[in-house]
């Protein structure tokens, strides 16, 4: 019997073993699509104990809490920080099978030196331990990182943002991680948002420029990406639960940007929309690839599907379900206006959507014309896909269906810094896919060969996504 999570965890053979000494333990990290909040690492935060570095805001661990049958106090109420954090470990010592599981125990290892499973019998030791050693220093937030071999990290941030505390960062020459904001702009493309008037009317302010039409505000946003960049921006993010495709004119765009702005009773049709949405995400795009950015589209998610439990704590609080019904024609269309029209930037798509991974794969194959990166390359594994079995699936699709050699590889996509023991979790299984290809005779003997492509994967890739 195998010992749980030893030195060679997740690798099944002496191939994979070698592989992940050789080329992917020491490989730096890339975290191109995080939720990281930028003053944390300005101000070089540290936190008390775990509950606020795991539990304060990960809708994950929430979700899994719920799931495990822990009521709503004990996850976010006003019960202490140590009672949130028993009933964690209370869950998550039972949760078999749920990476979750296998994050944390990796955490705690990793970062803490402490190598049994988190469970009810080892909650107070792991208290007690955890508690003081982050009072020292070596678990601030800025040696966490640098601890963790990250060379670069991408927030996610609005549109209307100052920047001020990426400027800060960017600004103290002794920390050598590179940190640069990502332009998020769903709540420009979210009309039917009940509080879409009131941001416009905030990014108004915020540029300095009256936004009357649309013409006005596609200024402001060319103003806000310009600024971007000025500040080190190479990325975007749009989050979509069902990608649609419904071109129009610019004049029918305007006009329903006014009525929607205009208020009243008058509620705008789900063709006019979608008819917006697509107007803006192909003005976007080509905004994007004017300014080389790469442009991330997070597909398949349904937010917030207990509208009662938005309604007491808030947006994405851990109520998110997988979103049904195919994305991928008008993603075809999509991409197809772009690159006839020479304004497709480069792409990263990430689905939640299990059902569209070989679509996707197939798809993207398809709107390559770069002779040094994919122009358009599948994501992380996203959302509920970022589990063991999953992950080898995901992978395997890449291989058979798209270019495996020239995938992107993984993200935190995490509020917590010490989820980076996410990208351990992931170079594990690529080198025992490849490492069992290998021996399985699947894959020619050349570890070379073998030891560039995860080197791709892990680093490379992300950094010629990113240049």
């Amino acid at each position: 019997m195998k010992p749980y999570m030893d030195i060679h965890f997740l690798l099944s053979t002496q191939t994979s073993q070698t592989l992940y000494k050789q080329f992917a333990r020491e490989c730096p990290i890339i975290d191109y699509h995080s939720h990281f909040h930028p003053r944390e690492i300005a101000d070089d935060v540290q936190f008390d104990n775990l509950t606020k570095l795991w539990l304060g805001a990960d809708e994950n661990r929430w979700r899994l809490m719920r799931a495990g049958g822990i009521e709503e106090e004990l996850i976010t109420g006003d019960t202490s920080d140590k009672d949130k954090f028993l009933a964690y470990a209370s869950v998550v010592g039972k949760s078999l099978g749920n990476p979750i599981a296998h994050w944390t125990n990796m955490e705690l290892a990793r970062y803490f030196d402490y190598h049994k499973p988190l469970s009810s019998a080892t909650a107070d030791e792991v208290w007690e331990m955890t508690t003081e050693k982050l009072m020292d220093t070596a678990f601030s937030t800025r040696r966490i990182i640098e601890i963790s071999n990250v060379s670069l990290i991408c927030t996610s941030d609005d549109p209307a943002s100052d920047l001020k505390w990426h400027a800060a960062i960017a600004a103290d020459s002794f920390f050598k991680t590179s940190v640069l904001p990502t332009f998020c702009p769903d709540s420009i493309l979210n009309i039917e948002m009940n509080r879409f008037a009131d941001y416009i009317s905030r990014l108004s302010t915020v540029s300095g420029k009256a936004i009357a039409s649309l013409s006005d505000m596609l200024d402001v946003l060319k103003t806000r990406m310009d600024f971007f960049q000025a500040n080190g921006c190479k990325l975007s993010d749009h989050n979509i639960e069902k990608f649609i495709y419904a071109p129009s004119s610019i004049e029918n765009i305007d006009d329903i940007f006014q009525k929607r702005m205009a208020g009243g009773d008058m509620e705008l049709t789900e063709k006019e929309i979608n008819e917006y949405k697509t107007f803006m995400m192909l003005f976007c795009a080509s905004e994007y690839a004017k300014r080389k950015w790469t442009m991330q589209l997070h597909l398949g998610r349904h937010r917030d599907t207990n509208t009662k439990m938005k309604e007491n704590l808030g947006t994405k609080s851990g109520f998110d379900s997988i979103a049904q019904g195919s994305s991928i024609d008008a993603l075809r269309a999509f991409l197809d206006m772009l690159a006839n029209t020479d304004l497709l930037p480069k792409m990263i798509l990430s689905t939640a959507n299990p059902n569209e991974y070989n679509a996707i794969n197939a798809l993207v194959a398809c709107f390559q014309d770069s002779p040094s990166v994919m122009m358009v390359s599948q994501g992380a594994p996203w959302g509920y896909n970022e589990c063991y079995d999953s992950m080898k699936n995901y992978l395997a699709g890449i291989a058979a269906h798209s270019y495996f050699p020239g995938y992107i590889g993984m993200t935190t996509d995490s509020r917590s810094f010490l989820s980076f023991a996410k990208h351990e979790y992931f170079r594990r299984i690529l080198c025992d896919m490849i490492g069992s290809q290998i021996e399985n005779g699947l894959y020619p003997l050349d570890i070379i060969g073998a030891g560039e492509i995860i080197t791709n994967i892990c680093y490379n890739n992300a950094a010629k996504m990113i240049e």
